[in-house]
């Protein structure tokens, strides 16, 4: 998604106010030509940006995905260890 170049009859229309506000039409081509140049400069700073919040949503989406295989992985290692010894009880509660 794009905010410039406008919409052909946008940019028309645009340029008639301009010329309505009474500026030469020097004044109006050099306020254009750096409008367009302004405009499509935060598009592309726009589509940049986008991509880095697609790179970062892609690995926070990622990470998120591995902690909760590590919590599944410690939550069935937890299990088992609790299901091998004898009537549940820890190793260090048995020595004791």
């Amino acid at each position: 998604m794009g905010f410039f170049p406008p919409n052909e009859g946008k940019g028309r229309s645009w340029i008639a106010r301009m010329r309505g506000l009474g500026r030469e039409e020097e004044d109006l081509e050099d306020t254009v030509s750096h409008l367009s140049i302004y405009l499509t400069g935060l598009d592309e700073l726009y589509r940049e940006q986008a991509e880095q919040l697609k790179h970062q949503i892609r690995r926070a989406e990622k990470a998120t995905q591995e902690l909760e295989e590590q919590r599944t992985r410690a939550a069935h290692a937890e299990y088992s260890l609790a299901s091998s010894k004898p009537n549940g009880k820890s190793t260090r509660l048995a020595e004791e």
